[in-house]
């Protein structure tokens, strides 16, 4: 199941999944801008503002009351994350025709793609922005959502943790925005920004479902219809984020009131090129699994940790070690995680189970993405903005082509460079 990506326009493109698998259609679109950190503060409260009416559909209630009349339909307004961009994502679910009670009769896609519009051309404006009723509202609900995030030590060492690696680069902005930036947003600034994302940003759409020339016209006429060609696209490439790398190990402390510390090291992989798999299945084996080194050593036998795991972003070419424990269990840990990584260096202590182990989870979970419609589309989604290839039976090969020597390398190449602890206390 492969996608046919279609250029409708400058800086407009279609990306077709064809597949008679499933009753319901999906939509996604995504609207691409660069990352800064005003922008992300409007985007979120916008994407909650226009999920909330327009002229047409004035409030949730009837919004509602329409996707329930195109048999349970569903439609979604998030502010994405896509490395040094963000997007206004727009996506909708909705029942494919052939699947239509007998003797009924009802273009949905048509009228999904209308509702789609009247949404996002006809928003509810007054005095020169939109709803100041629904900004204010949700505004103080994203504020008091970056306020509860102290009691997630999880999710508030990650925050913290990318503040300081992702130091001067877009990354390092948070996709929940700030107390001050969301403080700071407005009707008219967010009404602004979407026309800004209307005339100006790069549109990648993806659609997932069973396709004919007539559903192919109806996608094309609706995103000409909703949004112009753009003068100066944005270029979608593998971003360049620039992490700062350190001659030595930069530590960085802080304490907060809580039983349980936080620990996340940052390494650098040298070399890493995401159109190969080394680095994935590297990732597999040392931390990112059940069966992993971390886990098996660091976690169960030697009780270091409540959880020690690894992530490898395709983005950033940085790997991460997530890992909670107690204040007196960091250093040896760290010995650990350092020495199991050490062992990885040298091709012949990657036994052949644990690399087919891996190999075969992997592709497993590729395998997968065909029978989620959504997740599907938002695989292609990623690939696509990060300008990777977009060949799922060729990400499996990839995967089965990695070999021991491959592991090594990988492993070898990797270098510690943040390292940021959450000391848990007793205050």
């Amino acid at each position: 199941m492969n996608i046919e990506v279609k250029k409708i326009g400058k800086g407009k493109t279609l990306g077709v999944i064809g597949t008679d698998k499933f009753k319901f259609n999906y939509l996604a679109l995504n609207f691409l801008l660069p990352k800064t950190e005003e922008n992300i503060a409007s985007a979120v409260i916008l994407a909650r503002v226009l999920a909330r009416g327009s002229e047409m559909y004035p409030d949730i209630k009837s919004i509602n009351k329409k996707l329930g009349m195109l048999y349970g339909a569903n439609v979604s307004f998030t502010a994405g994350d896509f490395g040094d961009k963000f997007s206004l994502k727009i996506c909708a679910g909705f029942l494919d025709g052939h699947f239509l009670p007998k003797g009924e009769k009802m273009d949905i896609l048509g009228e999904m793609t209308e509702v789609l519009y009247q949404l996002l051309s006809r928003p509810i404006v007054e005095n020169g922005g939109l709803s100041a009723e629904y900004t204010e509202q949700e505004k103080k609900f994203q504020t008091d959502k970056i306020n509860a995030q102290i009691n997630n030590k999880d999710v508030y060492a990650l925050k913290r943790f990318a503040s300081v690696v992702y130091e001067g680069t877009p990354m390092r902005h948070d996709m929940d925005g700030t107390i001050d930036s969301i403080s700071a947003v407005t009707p008219t600034a967010i009404y602004a920004l979407f026309g800004e994302i209307l005339k100006k940003s790069r549109l990648e759409a993806v659609y997932a479902g069973r396709v004919t020339e007539e559903v192919e016209n109806t996608l094309v006429s609706f995103i000409n219809r909703l949004c112009p060609d753009r003068e100066e696209p944005m270029e979608l490439k593998a971003p360049q984020i620039g992490v700062r790398k350190y001659d030595q190990v930069r530590e960085v402390y802080e304490e907060i009131s809580a039983k349980q510390g936080r620990m996340v090291l940052s390494y650098t992989i040298p070399g890493y090129d995401p159109e190969l798999s080394g680095v994935e299945v590297f990732n597999h084996i040392f931390g990112a699994s059940p069966i992993s080194r971390l886990f098996a050593n660091v976690r169960e036998r030697l009780q270091l940790c409540y959880y020690c795991m690894s992530s490898a972003s395709t983005v950033t070419g940085l790997m991460t070690v997530r890992s909670g424990l107690d204040i007196d269990k960091k250093s040896v840990a760290i010995e650990e995680i350092e020495r199991q990584l050490g062992l990885l260096c040298d091709e012949k202590n990657v036994s052949e189970e644990e690399l087919e182990a891996a190999k075969l989870d992997i592709c497993g979970s590729l395998t997968s993405l065909e029978d989620n419609i959504s997740n599907l589309a938002e695989w292609y989604i990623n690939r696509t903005v990060y300008a990777r290839h977009i060949d799922l039976e060729k990400c499996k090969r990839t995967v089965n082509a990695v070999t021991a020597a491959d592991i090594a390398r990988v492993a070898r190449g990797c270098r510690l460079n943040v390292s940021y602890f959450l000391h848990g206390t007793e205050k």
